[in-house]
């Protein structure tokens, strides 16, 4: 009698970041790539599945992230909004992990995922109202209605996923997850 070896079922983390690989894997920035992984992984969970190492993770590679562009943009000595823009999100990324990690105020890392919620719930409204209003969407409006259709639940589900994250932080300010030290900023 031959028996099939079962396979253990991959976790919903592990099925996302499985497929987040595949659709990123000819992204040639290694750190947009680890960016866009952590973010899909973050997103495509349930608000129930949102953890405090799934957040930091994805704080981490965002804080990353905005801190090389914020550095090239200064390297390029053409110091312009791009640059204020990278900065700025680096900094507001930066003092998050910092909060979320133990290693300074936690209200930063509230603050920041209230106001990415925020960002994307109003998103959201603004795309519903122009669905029941009929519009304007441009030039192409079936695309746009499809487009927007499928969009608003998915810009719902990421401003639910980041308020769960707040609330997580809210209730236990302290993370136990294990981290590097944090770099200190650009200067």
């Amino acid at each position: 009698m031959n028996e099939i070896a079962e396979s253990p079922q991959e976790s919903p983390i592990q099925e996302l970041r499985k497929k987040a690989e595949e659709k990123y894997e000819g992204t040639t920035e290694p750190l947009a790539k680890k960016t866009r992984i952590e973010w899909s992984i973050f997103c495509g969970l349930e608000s129930h599945q949102i953890t405090q190492e799934l957040t930091v993770n994805w704080i981490k590679t965002e804080e990353a992230y905005y801190k090389e562009r914020a550095n090239q943009e200064l390297a390029s000595n053409d110091v312009d909004i791009n640059t204020v823009h990278y900065f700025e999100t680096w900094e507001k990324h930066h003092d998050a992990l910092l909060g979320a990690t133990g290693k300074g105020p936690v209200s930063k890392t509230i603050e920041l995922l209230r106001d990415s919620a925020k960002s994307w719930e109003d998103m959201a409204s603004k795309n519903r109202k122009k669905l029941n209003k009929g519009g304007p969407f441009g030039e192409n409006i079936a695309f746009s209605i499809t487009t927007a259709q499928n969009q608003i639940p998915r810009w719902e589900k990421i401003s639910s996923n980041l308020n769960t994250a707040a609330r997580l932080f809210e209730n236990e300010p302290k993370l136990t997850v294990a981290e590097k030290p944090v770099e200190q900023p650009v200067q």
